[in-house]
């Protein structure tokens, strides 16, 4: 992993006037995405900006009902990936969009990287899963990725 220094490092300078922006942070479980979701809206609602944290799956209906199939038995690649469809379809709808629409900066806790991830693994087709993701999910503004070992995630 490299290392951040000040000519590599993303800088954001949030002002009131800054424009929509869509902020995805990935990486393994316990990495501390959330953990660096709050700060982070924390700092730019200091800094006068209009802040909305979500993460997905969602609790919504289908974020629901993946969570619950995931504590029970796995479901084929396939159908997990319509029920993260049809979660992030109404999380677009309901949140994100919405958000993006009045100017607020949107910051995710896992977004369609987090699929292409997971149902790539299980054998789908990368390119097909980033393109259904991509006809109706907004790509975001920056991507934050959290790379560490799973073992010092945890």
């Amino acid at each position: 992993m490299s290392k951040i220094t000040r000519s590599n490092a993303l800088v954001l300078s949030p002002n009131k006037a800054a424009k929509a922006k869509l902020i995805v942070i990935e990486g393994p479980d316990g990495a501390g995405k959330s953990t660096l979701q709050r700060g982070l809206a924390v700092k730019l609602a200091a800094e006068g900006i209009d802040v909305v944290q979500s993460r997905e799956p969602t609790n919504g209906p289908h974020g629901t009902a993946l969570r619950q199939a995931a504590l029970s038995k796995r479901l084929a690649p396939e159908q997990e990936l319509e029920l993260l469809l049809q979660d992030r379809r109404t999380h677009v709808a309901d949140v994100i969009a919405p958000a993006l629409a009045r100017g607020a900066w949107v910051i995710l806790d896992r977004y369609y990287f987090s699929t292409i991830a997971y149902q790539g693994a299980a054998g789908l087709n990368l390119a097909m899963l980033q393109a259904v993701n991509e006809a109706f999910a907004p790509t975001p503004d920056v991507l934050l990725l959290l790379d560490l070992p799973v073992q010092e995630s945890l």
